[in-house]
């Protein structure tokens, strides 16, 4: 499974994009947050936050201890926390978070309304869930869901 996973999710693409400027314009003048990478693979998501955001706190977690210990070893600044967990069983704490991301992994979760109530539980009051995955019909594969609901799907 790790060997195959640089050719199946790619660190980069014209969603990668969307997605960091998507943060960018909704993070305003705010220098500082606490981000959360749900599925994060080998963390790419989670680096590229943190890079962009050097004073925040970037967490990265995935269920498999094998592609969790790769992220670690390739972190060489170790600026990531990394955490084994479960999309239904999110080992945060409660209003923790003020964005979460999941990146081509959330239609490999099969208890959803499980994992949406997970992450609402760890994002705070006004938090931001940004998803982008592969969807069958939908040529761009971007949702961006809030606390209050979807902010836009394109």
């Amino acid at each position: 499974e790790l060997e195959r996973y640089d050719d199946v999710v790619p660190p980069s693409g014209q969603e990668d994009s969307y997605l960091f400027g998507l943060l960018r314009d909704l993070a305003k003048e705010k220098k500082r947050f606490r981000i959360l990478d749900i599925g994060c693979g080998l963390g790419y998501v989670a680096k590229a936050a943190k890079e962009m955001y050097p004073e925040s706190e970037v967490s990265g977690m995935d269920i498999s201890s094998e592609i969790i210990s790769k992220a670690r070893e390739i972190d060489h600044l170790e600026s990531v926390s990394f955490s084994i967990g479960s999309e239904i069983e999110l080992p945060y704490e409660n209003s923790f978070f003020d964005f979460a991301v999941c990146r081509f992994s959330i239609h490999h979760y099969p208890q959803m309304t499980r994992h949406l109530n997970e992450v609402y539980r760890v994002l705070k009051e006004q938090g931001i869930y940004l998803i982008i995955d592969v969807v069958p019909d939908i040529p761009s594969p971007i949702v961006v869901w809030s606390i209050g609901g979807i902010i836009s799907g394109s």
